[in-house]
């Protein structure tokens, strides 16, 4: 009987460290595959962090493109408007000069009527 508690308590030693060399097998596949995509993860980071700043240059470039052509623009509707007004100016100083012009030679002829009658 002390034998067959000897070969029982062998057998369960055994098993046990049989378990025990299991779980410490999976927990070694376990912590592998943890860092392991661990790893993964921050490659993935680092590659969306780079494409992330290289869409924010190529936005920020087209937004000052865009601005700088805005403003281009804006400033040309300007310099259009300022021609504009000085055109409309002019063309009411030579309306203006043209009656002022008309009401002195009216004048005139009333005066020159007035003297010959």
């Amino acid at each position: 009987m002390e034998k067959e508690l000897e070969f029982e308590r062998d057998l369960r030693q055994q098993k046990e460290k049989e378990l025990a060399k299991s779980f410490a097998d999976e927990n070694y596949k376990i912590v592998r595959k943890i860092e392991d995509e661990k790893v993964e993860r921050d490659v993935k980071i680092k590659e969306l962090s780079k494409e992330v700043k290289i869409e924010f240059k190529e936005q920020k470039k087209t937004l000052e493109e865009t601005s700088s052509l805005i403003v281009q623009q804006l400033e040309q509707t300007r310099r259009n408007l300022e021609k504009e007004i000085d055109t409309r100016f002019e063309s009411q100083d030579t309306i203006v000069d043209n009656l002022n012009n008309m009401v002195k030679t009216f004048q005139a002829t009333l005066r020159a009527i007035k003297e010959d009658v």
